[in-house]
């Protein structure tokens, strides 16, 4: 308990330069052990390879970006001639890795598996430095927003939990999570349309940060404590039109036209036209459930089973429905506090994360920022992110790769499944509890409103 209190302690008192020296200096050593090691494992398999191989490093993934950043060698067309299930940022980052390194991949020509097999640790180690410069920027920005909440920066390092920093290297998720947290900033800052943008952009590199949007806009009309939230009151009551203008309009403008320059751009790259805006969308329709899915869960035999086979595609429907709507509930509720909007922030992408028919261990690079957010006023985040992230971590790499090897299969493993169902039921408590926090917040923000003589309604 003593050893906790002063953990704690200390996580208070850390300013921002301490713990933004703490955070290179942790950003640098991952990325040297990444660097110095490869595909490290412990144990041997029958066949002799290592049996835990993929305990700091995933390449399967990366592989795949890879492969769909092979635009820029070949000067092919990305999506109707270079196949990608990744939205226009995502997909044309994935070509910056080749700038840094002599491919051999030949122009006009789609490269074959052994091609890129031979090219795949020159492309890993530069995508391992990016990541490790956009964790840097990630690290930043969560720590000048937790400064801007009058909280500790050094909560920022709660992100270094085995789940956020693994998937961080072997994935592209804290890309759109900077993003993210590049917004909330400029939003705590009263940056209405640059936050907007921000969001945007994130939009464009995964669709998530986009449900975030209606939230933004939802504070923007009705914040208290926001800059200038403390005008006069005649500076308020400037009639709804007027207020909607600054708080929704140009903001959801400002958003509307940077996703709409990415798709024009999309759309006359090489004549790709509507087949090439449309192909990652038309792909993710067409995608089954994953194993690791709620869907998965309720309806697979031998698992669940609460839901029969030919039902499937009226649950996805209706989990479908569940994973977006909090983003356009949520807002339809007077956001005013500041607390409020990171609660109902967590609370959207918990839902997306949880409801999905296609889960993705990566995303708790995306619930980790926000949780850190409001880990120092809250026991519960404090609690359930580091489980959830050392679980995520456990179901994968840990026990998905092992069983995949030689002879190995997922359906008789029965700690991978006990593993998926406990992060199932995690994020399904946290979404319960942050949907539960948001409206208590709402709640009392508007108490509070209620009694201030500057918020009386306008006559």
């Amino acid at each position: 308990m003593t050893s906790s209190t002063g953990l704690l302690g200390k996580l208070r008192t850390m300013g921002l330069r301490g713990t933004l020296l703490v955070s290179l200096a942790g950003v640098v050593a991952v990325l040297a052990l990444l660097l110095s090691t490869r595909e490290w494992g412990v144990g041997r398999a029958a066949d002799g390879s290592p049996r835990w191989k993929y305990l700091l490093e995933d390449v399967s993934d990366r592989s795949v970006y890879q492969q769909r950043g092979a635009w820029l060698p070949t000067g092919l067309t990305p999506y109707t001639e270079v196949h990608s299930e990744y939205p226009q940022l995502a997909t044309w980052f994935f070509g910056v890795p080749y700038l840094f390194f002599d491919s051999e991949v030949q122009p006009g020509v789609l490269p074959t598996v052994a091609r890129l097999k031979a090219e795949n640790e020159p492309y890993g180690r530069v995508w391992q430095v990016l990541m490790a410069l956009v964790l840097g920027g990630l690290l930043l920005a969560t720590a000048l927003c937790l400064r801007e909440l009058s909280r500790s920066p050094a909560w920022v390092l709660l992100f270094f939990l085995p789940g956020p920093l693994y998937f961080t290297f072997s994935r592209f998720d804290v890309l759109p999570s900077l993003l993210v947290m590049i917004a909330l900033l400029l939003q705590l800052r009263g940056r209405r349309v640059g936050a907007a943008v921000m969001l945007a952009l994130g939009a464009m590199m995964k669709w998530y940060p986009a449900l975030l949007l209606p939230l933004f806009l939802a504070y923007n009309l009705h914040a208290t404590d926001a800059p200038g939230a403390d005008a006069p009151p005649g500076a308020r009551r400037d009639g709804w039109r007027a207020r909607l203008l600054g708080a929704v309009i140009r903001p959801g403008l400002a958003a509307g036209l940077v996703v709409l320059a990415v798709l024009v751009v999309n759309y006359a790259w090489r004549g790709g036209g509507l087949p090439a805006v449309l192909h990652h969308y038309e792909w993710h329709l067409k995608r089954p459930p994953n194993a690791g899915s709620l869907v998965f869960a309720m309806s697979a035999p031998g698992r669940w089973e609460w839901v029969a086979q030919e039902s499937v595609p009226t649950l996805i429907r209706v989990l479908t429905l569940v994973q977006f709507l909090p983003a356009i509930l949520l807002a339809l509720l007077p956001v005013r506090s500041r607390g409020a909007l990171l609660l109902g922030c967590l609370t959207v992408v918990l839902a997306f994360t949880l409801f999905t028919k296609d889960f993705s261990p990566q995303w708790i690079v995306w619930i980790a920022p926000l949780a850190i957010l409001l880990a120092a006023d809250s026991w519960p985040c404090r609690l359930l992110l580091p489980v959830l992230a050392v679980m995520v971590y456990v179901q994968m790499p840990l026990l998905y790769y092992e069983r995949l090897q030689p002879g190995g299969t997922l359906v008789e493993s029965a700690a991978f499944w006990a593993a998926s169902d406990t992060r199932i039921a995690l994020l399904g408590l946290f979404f319960a509890w942050s949907a539960t926090a948001f409206v208590r917040s709402v709640r009392r923000d508007r108490r509070a409103a209620a009694t201030r003589p500057d918020m009386a309604p306008a006559t």
